[in-house]
């Protein structure tokens, strides 16, 4: 008969007091590197920022009707625009637009489909030839991702705001509908995206 082998095993030692003070150790090493991976993650990670900066759909002309809603045609287009952000699983914190009832309808109708958690708000600095400090003070503090209607020439001014002087290639141009993504990373703002209604998808 054998007799009971008491040869210590280094991984699997056999004595109850030596397994649980080994337990312990492996767990504090394992705490610790899980820890160390948590903060190296935390400094490597980019925080990124969204906004999407949108052209109002087509509107009726001022002299039918002064206060311009959409159009037939700019509202098909608008809603063709809203179903391609929602296939795209486009998501927004809030949708901001300038009050006036072309940008109104234009957030609404996006809205509509994308369904922001914040809803649809009207924001002054946002009118057509305002100054495009106040609508960068609020892409700033924002705080999530942003969804703003505008009218030209805002837009323009602003998308050359936030992209200055990180792209100094030829802003692209904002068509009537036409949706044009920024991405801040690591403080510097890129173009990531654009549709237009006039794309296929």
């Amino acid at each position: 008969m054998q007799g009971e082998d008491n040869s210590f095993d280094p991984v699997f030692p056999r004595d109850k007091f030596t397994r649980k003070m080994l337990d312990k150790k492996i767990d504090s090493h394992n705490l610790h590197l899980h820890n160390n991976l948590e903060t190296e993650s935390s400094l490597t990670r980019s925080v990124s920022v969204k906004v999407y900066l949108v052209r109002h759909g087509k509107s009726v002309a001022p002299a039918k009707d002064p206060s311009q809603p959409l159009s037939e045609e700019g509202r098909d287009e608008i809603r063709h625009m809203a179903r391609t952000m929602a296939n795209m699983n486009l998501k927004v914190g809030t949708i901001l637009h300038s009050g006036k009832l072309r940008a109104k309808e234009t957030a609404m109708e996006i809205a509509e489909v994308i369904k922001p958690a914040g809803g649809v708000k009207e924001a002054k600095g946002l009118a057509p030839n305002d100054n495009p400090a106040e609508a960068m003070e609020r892409i700033d503090t924002a705080g999530e991702d942003l969804m703003i209607v505008s009218h030209l020439p805002l837009l323009d001014n602003l998308l050359e705001e936030l992209l200055r002087p990180a792209q100094a290639e030829e802003l692209p141009s904002f068509d009537c509908g036409a949706l044009i993504g920024v991405e801040k990373v690591d403080e510097v703002w890129k173009i990531f995206r654009q549709l237009g209604p006039r794309m296929i998808y």
